[in-house]
């Protein structure tokens, strides 16, 4: 029920909402939107550059509000609108990545053909998602893991159980560009490292491409 905080009953009287109702029906709805999804990723699939990503993230740009790792953070309330402003005209090149946090999510890997991303599941027990089979791919983050040599060690046994790798960054850590390497030394072929704007990564993998020349890696799915 609405009870008055204080003696006055009036209309501009603040309210104690003291009953659970409120807070489910009431509070609840105008703090939290319907977004079932933290962050929505662009994977440029069947691009041969970074220019696909990149035209992807400036076609938000009417977007307004930016996050701690450069994505844009639009007041949006459904999972359907934030879907609809990825669009920027290519077909078959670009897929959308989503970061759901969402435990059931297991369930796919043996019945859909999507990448399942392991994230704080495969840093703390490593062994039981695999043997579980409750993701098919492994989020490596070095300073999470504790160490390079960890790290390495993490990667081969999600690779041994025919994983794929994702090297990624971590919020609100430096722009140190080391993943960088760490990703084209592994071979893992995928980085998470934030919006475009973040660019010290991207950067210094066009870098490590331009000193390798006809030897860097190329995507077998761009067309």
């Amino acid at each position: 029920a609405a009870v008055p905080s204080g003696a006055s009953t009036g209309i501009y009287e603040a309210l104690e909402l003291r009953a659970v109702e409120h807070i489910n029906k009431t509070i609840a709805p105008a703090l939290v939107s319907k977004l079932a999804m933290q962050e929505f990723m662009i994977l440029p699939v069947g691009a041969s550059s970074f220019r696909i990503g990149a035209e992807v993230y400036h076609n938000l740009k009417d977007a307004t509000n930016v996050g701690d790792e450069g994505g844009f953070a639009p007041n949006i309330l459904e999972n359907k609108e934030a879907l609809e402003l990825l669009k920027a005209g290519y077909t078959d090149q670009v897929v959308i990545g989503m970061d759901v946090a969402a435990s059931e999510f297991y369930r796919f890997t043996a019945s859909a053909g999507i990448q399942v991303v392991g994230d704080d599941l495969t840093v703390t027990n490593p062994k039981r998602a695999a043997s579980e089979k409750s993701c098919n791919c492994l989020l490596l983050k070095v300073n999470q893991i504790g160490s390079v040599t960890e790290s390495l060690q993490a990667c081969k046994l999600a690779q041994s159980n025919g994983w794929g790798v994702m090297v990624s960054h971590r919020s609100g850590e430096t722009e140190d560009t080391f993943i960088a390497d760490l990703v084209v030394g592994l071979c893992t072929g995928q980085i998470k490292t934030g919006a475009p704007c973040r660019s010290e990564r991207y950067n210094q993998i066009l870098r490590i491409e331009e000193e390798l020349g006809s030897k860097s890696f190329r995507n077998p799915l761009a067309k």
